[in-house]
């Protein structure tokens, strides 16, 4: 990186001494001081010409890269005055900087240069500053003066500019001292001076790009740290291994801290800042490094001139507690402001630096903080003894020293330390302040220095027993010992103060207890934070009276909008710091780092191969949202251990050791597999009992965050395990996965133990919750037998299989409760009276959650002429649009990519098209309500659609026809339903009151007795009865007429809602008092729903009424049997849990939160799908019903939310889910009628082309690693690790078994031809084998040195392919055997190999991250590199025009047959697999190790239909016009009216026609109104609705007056 070089060019009229400004020469010295440290330190260059001409000016940017020119001189609005001969014209000179790449700032230090300003700007230069009118000569010098010290400093533009303001208001300057009346001069930025005011500082400026006033020599440079002080002095021993694998860096790591230079810088300005707020928020995702960048990176510059204090929120102190413990505070009489602005008081006005992390906890698990009373504030912490020894003891030191000038002997210093040793073990030391500074420098890096000075007489002695207590509380939150500093004797009072980073304030005891006024309300949900939000204003609110440090919050920024609003809404200053994930240039200072400094190079003497780190950050950067820095540290600490096994003395980082890591594996996933081979090493049969990783899991809450647990907590919950956890806790600690913080009293009982990082929590849970080891799969068979058994059904015992997998894990499960005893006891008498002989039976691992696959519906192909240049431009611009709206609206997105494919068949249309169908939840949106909307609901028949809102109004909406019917109401509309046959609707207000409305608007009844408002109202099934729920605490039951029939006293608090039963049978009501209730239709109660920490918001009952899901504000959902028992937690929102809704067939469950998110879960209480919501609390979900008339399906959600919108959204369901085992492989039928799915289960499974299972080919003795059906679909063959291939009949019926391989298969396919059947086997024997399917060796094929991983016949049979672990494939011809060509260039493993359809080209898969095309005799074509991991397969689309490859990395990537990326295929939570196509060549199957199966519409007609089917909304006229779709279809020739005439949907043609009327209204078109009136009158053929006719009279009459 090169210099940054500022050009400094004077000039002046050296023949006429009457014009010559006297300050010029000064200010070239001045300019030059300022930016001598950061030249001689290779910051920047300075380039000064003192008579400066043109062709000096020029000559300087030609051959330097010039970052700041500064011109100082005569100059007015036109140009700039070099001499009487010579000058420098404003447009030209404006349009030459314009051009200067390098240029960030120019400076017209001259008089009236703010006509420049306009033309610099416009031409491109990216700052100005620049004067108006007159001003001092010598105010102009120091103002460059000022500027340039800063702005030599490495400080910003911005910085350096506001500080001569600053210092000048400060010093007292007035604003008219610095003109030259009657005229005036000002400094300004990007734009004209404002008008003259005398009365302000002469210099403003406009901002129009905060970037560019960033922008400083430091950071030019590449030295960010340059300006900050030297760390020389705090140096700690290096410690021996510098890479810490998870643990995050702390202070005493800061020499080897490296990446975040920038950030530091950056963060240590705004705190050096006075003009910078006080209130600082740092936040990042997860894992990105904020912790360590606090501690290592911004504390040890921040303790040269602040005292700093990091701390993190105290889960049981809250937010505001933990800030009152850092300053000691345990009088409720002392603020916080009151403690801070003292502690800078002791501090000689150092300013304290309060850094705070984890507050977003108190968004995710609020304190609560009890209501108490305050007694006896330090008389339990006293010693026992300590009155006494007040009494008793005689003063050591008398403070009346005035005969021998108060000096303390070294022997009264003795006795008095001796005496003060025996108040608290850990006072170990009594200094003099006279001290010799070196010793108290030594001594204050091992104690807490406490400087304590007596009043008049009272001696030391007594001073410091006064105050032990505060100490006592001081030194066992630092964990240091105290050292008493005797300070100066005071006059009137004693004093307390902290010569080093101190953590007490001076404690007032009260005389005698005092009340605390108990809240008037307890704190519940996010309370937690306003409180302290309000502590904030309350300490910083006064810019005149606050303290002098600043405060810097850290969060993840998940919750940055949340926090930023609150603080934003409590007008409290604030600046911004996001902290992104790390650069590449913030890599290779990591993996460089330790070869920076001299000290660290000679201490660690590594090397660091050229080049290696930046492949190593171009593999992480790949994927910009994956926690980087953590995965950076265990990539290193891996490298530096293998780097000393390879050569200690002086450890390399080369290519060569990264790639061989890496291809073992370096995720997080990677690195917890290899702690638990290091745990397996010394005792594995814990490890492979899963007892282990049902520890990790106990970590882990039900918000899937780390919790952290007591040891003791840990012993009671394992007693069986009690022997062996202390070594075990012992090891994982050791390992980098546990970490322990002991507790601040020093008892290590209490130490607490926790994950050595946040992001293991959810690799934990996904291996925990994937793991098939005895102990997970002992605690899911209770689980589900336990379902059964406690519903009564006790005859459903364990089978033998079962009962020896809970008797292996019994050792490390927790004591089995009652019930858990029986079902063992019983289960266990069950199996002795089998027969032994009797085959175990395998259980399936969970239900298998099928997915109707939705109905292609074609429609005809759009066929149109081949378009020209600006055609495609138009589909590439369109394509754009559509991908900028993906995100925050999915349904524009589809429907502009869906006109971008209309326009022009190409790959980024085909792209953008593809993304917005398989990537995002589509919605349409219900625009009307005013206000949130409260509530929205399905008609029963699916044709309409209900929504309830707070505008006092419930809307009756008709999709199909855009219609709506509006029934107004008296008050808040808080829920609105249906009546069963869909003729009435029934509201619930605010006002006390529901209303029963006839769909005609006529009021049918007013349902009025309850006492507050009513919040929920609904039908009975049988239409007999209305159920309401109310703010008085109460149900009512009423006929339909408004009469009373019976009250339920229901709960002790608010009434959320209640509902009947599908059936009737039962009622269900819900409370803030955080409890449902289960009533039987008459009125009794049932069951009681406790287990919620918060208000109950809402419940549903499943469809055939066995189960319930209640919602709650604590965050969760619940799902409960009918006898009110406990199924499942549904944790993973984060904010209220508000709505809630079963799908038609009872398998899925949807919910709804405040934290903008939709969440589906199976009824296991596994999460399926997170769908994102615009930016908006959402306040109920339900599921379309599935009946023949319905305008939507059952994969279809509708939800309110508080953005007055309602939304239908259409849900993707493409995949075959095996929840027994991750899955291999996946193929269709060449029938088209059945797909085969193998997994590590041991057997296939067959499907039909819907994911319905039709029958499973069991009997291989290992997991089956292929399938593939013969050319007619009527056979199977398969497989197996058992070395072994199977043929099957299509029934399931085995035929034969191909035996005679060594080692396990990797894979077997038929020939094409079905005039004669071969099978092709490849195995690990290093072989392929050909056979008769009659089980016959026809030959083998010898020649690969490793595993052949997969075989395949050429389409003529002519030809068989293999790919190999020796990084080849062969080509052999299969009469013979013959090898033909050996395709030879991949750097790993060939894992997979195919033949193009018409077999002119091979494509090949390989674990280098690559696949490689080539020519059938052997020449390589293309080399397709874009995955981030290994590839596992490769294959062509049947048209032979495309290829596609699965990878490790989660995705499957199409390609065009130049090589060239199309699109990735992203959705899978594990590797893939496996690809095959259907037969017709409209959808592709993607097998996956997440134990699911995908099917993808790859026809974008079929996308469009399907999409059409679902009935996605089309573009409003309004977003027509705004994205310019139509406007150039005539010019472009381009027959749009063409493909909507054929497709025929009504919809889309209304749209059209409104568009077109609009744009002959606006352009007083002819053909616009014709092209409107042609689409009308064909929406009128079609649906013979006569408002077309009356469309079209309103166009003949506009077109009328136009004329």
């Amino acid at each position: 990186m090169s210099k940054p070089v500022i050009l400094l060019a004077f000039a002046n009229y050296e023949d006429r001494p009457d014009l010559q400004l006297k300050g010029l020469a000064k200010e070239q010295k001045v300019i030059t001081n300022a930016l001598l440290k950061a030249q001689n330190e290779g910051i920047c260059e300075v380039i000064s010409k003192p008579a400066a001409g043109l062709n000096d000016i020029m000559e300087v940017f030609a051959s330097k890269p010039v970052a700041v020119f500064h011109y100082a001189g005569h100059a007015d609005d036109y140009e700039l005055m070099l001499s009487e001969s010579e000058s420098l014209h404003s447009q030209g000179f404006a349009e030459y900087l314009g051009k200067q790449p390098a240029l960030q700032l120019v400076v017209l230090n001259a008089c009236s240069t703010k006509g420049h300003v306009e033309n610099l700007v416009n031409n491109g230069v990216k700052a100005v500053i620049a004067t108006s009118n007159l001003i001092k000569d010598e105010v102009a010098v120091e103002f460059a003066k000022d500027f340039y010290f800063y702005l030599g400093l490495g400080k910003s533009i911005f910085f350096a500019f506001n500080q001569f303001e600053a210092k000048n208001k400060i010093g007292g300057k007035r604003p008219e001292e610095f003109y030259i009346p009657p005229a005036h001069r000002a400094l300004f930025w990007k734009g004209k001076a404002d008008a003259v005011d005398t009365t302000v500082f002469p210099w403003f400026y406009t901002v129009k790009d905060d970037f560019h006033l960033k922008w400083n020599l430091a950071d030019a440079a590449g030295n960010p740290l340059f300006g900050l002080p030297d760390l020389e002095h705090i140096r700690y021993d290096l410690p021996a291994d510098p890479f810490l694998y998870l643990h995050h860096y702390e202070r005493q790591h800061a020499e080897i801290f490296y990446g975040r230079a920038y950030q530091t810088r950056e963060l240590y300005d705004k705190v050096g800042d006075m003009l910078c707020p006080p209130v600082i928020l740092v936040y990042g995702q997860s894992g990105v490094g904020k912790t360590s960048l606090m501690q290592a990176g911004l504390l040890p510059y921040l303790e040269m001139f602040t005292t700093p204090y990091v701390t993190s929120r105290h889960p049981a102190k809250g937010l505001i507690d933990t800030l009152k413990e850092v300053f000691g505070i345990t009088d409720p009489t002392v603020s916080i402001k009151q403690a801070w602005m003292q502690r800078e008081k002791e501090m000689a006005g150092r300013p304290v630096v309060v850094v705070m992390d984890d507050i977003e906890e108190a968004l995710i698990q609020p304190y609560i903080k009890a209501q108490s009373k305050f007694a006896k504030l330090f008389l339990d912490k006293l010693p026992s003894d300590l009155s006494k020894i007040r009494v008793e003891k005689k003063p050591v030191l008398s403070v009346n020293k005035e005969a021998d000038n108060g000096e303390v002997s070294p022997v009264e210093l003795a006795d008095l330390t001796t005496e003060v040793k025996k108040l608290h073990p850990k006072i170990d030391l009594v200094l003099l302040e006279s001290a010799d500074k070196a010793v108290l420098s030594q001594t204050r890096s091992s104690h807490l220095l406490v400087s304590v000075t007596p009043q008049p007489g009272e001696s030391l002695y007594q001073t410091i027993s006064r105050h032990i207590d505060s100490w006592k509380s001081i030194v066992e939150a630092a964990d240091k010992p105290i050292a008493i500093v005797i300070g100066k004797q005071q006059q009137k009072t004693t004093t307390t103060s902290l010569l080093a980073p101190p953590s007490m304030l001076q404690t007032l005891v009260p005389a005698k207890e005092k009340e605390i006024a108990p809240a008037a309300n307890p704190l519940k949900g996010n309370d937690e934070l306003q409180m302290f939000i309000n502590e904030l204003k309350t300490i910083f609110g006064d810019p005149n009276d606050r303290p002098a440090g600043k405060i810097i919050l850290v969060y993840r920024k998940e919750y940055h909008s949340e926090i930023d609003m609150r603080i934003k809404q409590a007008t409290i200053a604030r600046t911004r710091t996001y902290i992104e994930p790390l650069t590449k240039e913030g890599i290779g200072q990591v993996v460089n780092g330790l070869t920076a400094s001299k000290r660290v190079q000679q201490f660690y003497n590594l090397s660091v191969e050229a080049g290696l780190s930046d492949l190593i950050a171009n593999d992480l950067l790949s994927d910009r949202e994956s926690a980087i820095a953590p995965y950076l540290q265990i990539l290193l600490t891996k490298m530096w251990v293998d780097a000393n096994k390879i050569n200690e003395p002086a450890p390399e980082f080369t290519r060569v050791l990264y790639l061989n890591l890496k291809d073992a594996g370096i995720l997080l996933t990677d690195f917890l597999e290899e702690k638990m081979k290091e745990l397996s090493n010394w005792i594995k049969a814990v490890v492979d009992s899963g007892f282990v990783l049902e520890l990790l899991r106990s970590f882990i809450n039900r918000h899937g965050t780390v919790s952290k647990r007591k040891m003791n907590d840990i012993l009671d919950q394992y007693p069986n395990a009690r022997p062996l956890l202390p070594d075990l806790i012992e090891r994982l600690k050791r390992l980098f996965i546990l970490v322990e913080t002991p507790a601040s009293d020093g008892n290590q009982a209490a130490n607490e133990l926790s994950f050595s990082h946040d992001i293991l929590a959810p690799v934990i849970r996904e291996m925990h919750d994937l793991s098939d080891r005895p102990v997970q799969r002992a605690n899911r068979i209770l689980k589900n037998k336990l379902i059964d058994w406690s519903s009564g059904n006790k005859k459903n015992l364990l089978d033998a299989g079962d009962l020896a997998v809970v008797e292996s894990a019994q050792q490390w499960l927790p004591n089995y409760f009652a019930n858990e005893q029986e079902l063992i006891s019983l289960s266990d008498k069950q199996r002795k009276k089998l027969n032994k002989s009797r085959l175990n039976k395998q259980i399936m691992a969970g239900l298998f959650v099928a997915f109707l696959i939705l109905s292609i519906i074609s429609i005809g192909f759009l066929w149109r002429q081949a378009v020209d240049k600006t055609l495609l431009s138009l589909s590439y611009d369109l394509a754009f649009k559509a991908s900028t709206l993906l995100e925050t609206s999915p349904t524009k997105s589809f429907r502009l990519a869906e006109y971008a494919y209309r326009t022009h068949d190409n790959n980024r249309s085909f792209q953008s098209l593809w993304n917005a169908y398989h990537q995002s939840a589509m919605y349409t949106e219900l625009n009307g309500h005013t206000q949130a909307i409260n509530s929205a609901v399905f008609s029963p028949d699916g044709s309409r659609i209900l929504t309830a809102s707070a505008d006092n109004t419930a809307i009756l909406w008709f999709p199909a026809s855009g219609d709506t019917s509006v029934f107004r109401c008296p008050a808040r509309v808080n829920t609105a339903a249906f009546s069963p046959d869909g003729a009435q609707i029934l509201v619930a207000l605010s006002n006390d009151t529901a209303i029963l409305f006839n769909t005609n608007h006529t009021v049918a009844a007013i349902f009025a007795a309850h006492q507050n408002e009513v919040r929920s109202a609904v039908f009975s099934p049988n239409q007999q009865q209305v159920l309401t729920a109310s703010w008085d605490n109460t149900a009512m039951l009423w006929d339909t007429k408004g009469n009373l029939l019976q009250t339920l006293p229901a709960h002790d608090d608010y009434l959320t809602g209640a509902i009947f039963s599908p059936s009737g049978n039962y009622i269900l009501t819900t409370s803030v008092d955080k409890t449902a209730k289960l009533w039987s239709k008459d009125g009794q109660l049932i069951h009681t729903l406790e287990g919620h920490a918060s208000a109950v918001n809402f419940a549903v009952f499943s469809p055939d009424e066995q189960m319930i899901v209640t919602t709650s504000d604590d965050q969760t959902a619940r799902l409960w049997n009918i006898n009110g028992e406990l199924l499942h937690i549904l944790s993973g929102h984060n904010g209220f849990v508000e709505g809630a809704d079963f799908s038609a067939n009872g398998k899925t469950i949807a919910t709804v939160a405040r934290d903008y998110t939709i969440k589906l879960w199976d009824t296991d209480g596994m999460e399926l799908q997170t769908i994102q919501c615009p930016r908006s609390f959402l306040y109920s979900v339900v599921f379309a019903p599935n009946c023949p008339n319905c305008i939507q399906t059952g994969a279809t959600l509708l939800t309110a939310s508080e953005d007055k919108t309602a939304r239908i959204w259409s849900l993707q369901s493409n995949s075959i889910r095996s929840q027994e085992d991750e899955i291999f492989s996946a193929t269709y039928s060449p029938n088209g009628k059945y797909i085969v799915s193998t997994s590590r289960n041991k057997k296939a499974i067959l499907w039909d082309v819907n994911g319905r299972k039709i029958t499973e080919l069991p009997g291989h003795q290992g997991m089956v690693n292929s399938a593939a059906f013969s050319p007619n679909s009527d056979q199977i063959i398969t497989a197996s690790a058992d070395s072994s291939a199977k043929i099957w009949n299509i029934d399931g019926r085995e035929r034969i078994t191909l035996t005679g391989h060594h080692e396990a298969l990797t894979g077997a396919v038929f020939n094409h031809s079905d005039k004669h059947q071969w099978a092709l086997t490849s195995s690990k024997d290093k072989t392929a084998r050909l056979w008769e399917t009659s089980g016959k060796l026809i030959r083998t094929f010898i020649g690969h040195t490793q595993t052949v991983e997969s075989a395949a016949f050429s389409p003529n049979d002519k030809y068989v392919l293999t790919a190999s672990r020796d990084s080849t494939a062969k080509v052999w011809r299969t009469g013979n055997g013959q090898l033909l060509q050996t395709l030879v260039g991949h750097e790993a493993a060939v894992v997979d190999a195919a033949f193009s359809p018409d077999g002119k080209f091979i494509i090949t898969a390989s674990r280098d991250k690559t696949a490689r095309l080539w020519s059938i005799d052997g020449r390589l074509l293309h080399i397709l590199a874009g995955h981030t991991d290994v590839l596992t397969s490769a294959g062509f689309f049947p048209q032979g025009n495309r290829i596609i490859t699965t990878s490790a990395d989660k995705t499957a990537k199409v390609w065009n047959i130049n090589g060239e990326e199309l699109f990735t295929l992203s959705g899978h939570n594990a590797s893939v697999e496996a690809v095959a196509f259907s037969p017709d060549d409209s959808r592709l199957l993607t097998a996956s190790k997440d134990g699911t199966a995908k099917s993808w519409l790859i026809n974008p007609d079929s996308m469009i239909a399907d999409a059409n089917l679902r009935r996605l909304a089309f573009l409003s006229l309004e977003d027509m016009r705004k994205y310019d779709v139509e406007d150039t279809d005539q010019r472009l020739g381009f027959d749009r009216l063409n493909w909507l005439f054929k497709e025929r949907n009504a919809a889309r043609l209304d749209s059209y026609a409104q568009y077109y009327t609009m744009m002959g209204k606006q352009k007083r078109s002819a053909k616009h109104f014709n092209t409107a009136t042609r689409i009308y009158r064909q929406l009128y053929e079609q649906t013979n609705d006569s408002c077309y006719l009356q469309k079209m009279k309103e166009i003949e009459t506009a077109q009328k007056r136009n004329r």
